[in-house]
């Protein structure tokens, strides 16, 4: 009798153990589809198209594009430059001009060339106009001449304007 009441205890645990094992299955399966209907619903509720978010308005209807055409001096930075010689009344002038702008590529930039004394006294300023293509996100070395001014020491040079390409 005890022999035989363990194997229906055994049984019924076996049947039990099934029960739950297959219960726990399908909990597994729904768990797993649940997981696929979000992953897909995500999926397609992405924006795929390879413009780089120029088209997704911010403030004001404006998009990352029109603000990048628009302020062509707040993405174009002029870095740091050389005298290389006097030649005549020009000096040659050698820089950097970096465009952090991720979509937009611009051209002819406007810089302003002011110039120094010794003394760091500004002796005046002109603008320049140099004729790149300045690609997004990258840093165009340029050389251009400038005037020379009497008694210059040293020059800055800033962006102005650019048109967008």
């Amino acid at each position: 009798m005890f022999i035989n009441l363990n194997l229906e205890i055994m049984k019924k645990l076996n049947s039990i153990g099934a029960s739950l094992f297959i219960g726990k299955m399908h909990f597994n399966k729904m768990i797993n589809t649940t997981f696929f209907i979000i992953v897909l619903t995500l999926l397609a509720s992405c924006n795929f198209s390879n413009d780089s978010g120029s088209d997704v308005p911010l403030e004001n209807g404006l998009t990352v594009g029109k603000i990048e055409r628009r302020q062509s001096s707040t993405f174009l930075e002029a870095g740091e430059m050389c005298m290389s010689g006097f030649v005549g009344d020009t000096i040659n002038v050698h820089g950097v001009i970096k465009n952090t702008a991720p979509e937009v590529t611009y051209k002819d930039a406007v810089v302003k060339v002011t110039y120094y004394s010794d003394a760091k006294i500004e002796l005046g300023s002109k603008l320049y106009t140099i004729h790149e293509v300045f690609s997004p996100l990258s840093d165009v070395n340029v050389e251009f001449k400038v005037e020379k001014y009497k008694d210059v020491n040293t020059i800055d040079w800033e962006v102005i304007q650019a048109s967008a390409n």
